[in-house]
């Protein structure tokens, strides 16, 4: 009986702090999403959640009053970066939507002027593929989003965008509504026109060609082009650098 109560007890007091957990976790979210919102009096522009502010910006710490014990309220706001954020216009409007350069040009077109990447090293591919993420090309027209990632669902990596908060003009923009559109017009390019000879329906994970024409999948030892094979009677698949 006593083991029994006991386990009875146990339950409850895992049921209350589920229950309490989720409250905190709500008044956590509807309080920042309230930050996010507000904006401050003397810039105009909304405050941060925190996060490392996005290349082409910079991050701005400011004192706002003092709370209850004295101590004073620090809020953040992202402002432009002088230096970078011309290059984030350029590669968006010039080189990728009117040049229609491919992402190796364009990492080329970087490296060849000696221009630092965001890390102050070489410009890579993946760099500009996070630059001309659909959501981040929305955070260059000054709108800001929030609560996008799911940390709660186990394999799912975003939120619905239902539950994301965006707030327009939060920020400063580096690009126009109208050069989004234009932007993600070209992605769509990208998207639907992949060359000749792109294996679209192989049944192995990362092989034939991206849009550009490169392999999709290469040997990080030698750049040797990454091939599969398999036994369809044993369902085994093997990758070998070709």
């Amino acid at each position: 009986m006593t083991l029994r109560l006991g386990l009875w007890l146990e339950g409850i007091q895992e049921i209350k702090n589920e229950a309490t957990s989720r409250e905190i976790a709500f008044h956590t979210i509807k309080g920042m999403s309230h930050n996010l919102k507000s904006r401050d009096t003397e810039t105009g522009w909304c405050y941060k959640n925190g996060g490392k502010a996005p290349y082409g910006y910079k991050t701005v710490h400011l004192t706002r009053g003092q709370d209850q014990k004295g101590k004073p309220i620090i809020k953040t706001i992202w402002e432009l970066d002088s230096e970078t954020y011309p290059i984030v216009h350029k590669i968006i409007v010039d080189m990728f939507t009117k040049q229609q350069l491919s992402y190796r040009q364009i990492r080329d077109e970087l490296n060849s002027k000696g221009i630092a990447s965001p890390r102050g090293e070489y410009w890579a591919i993946s760099t500009i593929l996070e630059m001309l993420k659909e959501n981040r090309l929305e955070q260059y027209t000054g709108t800001a989003i929030w609560n996008r990632e799911d940390k709660q669902t186990n394999g799912r990596k975003y939120k619905p965008r239902n539950e994301w908060v965006i707030v327009e003009n939060a920020l400063p923009a580096i690009i126009t509504q109208d050069q989004l559109e234009a932007a993600l017009e070209r992605k769509k390019l990208n998207k639907y026109n992949a060359p000749d000879g792109a294996t679209r329906n192989s049944s192995y994970l990362l092989t034939g060609k991206n849009f550009e024409g490169n392999p999709m999948f290469t040997c990080g030892h030698c750049g040797g082009n990454i091939i599969g094979y398999g036994n369809s009677s044993h369902n085994w698949k093997k990758y070998i650098c070709g």
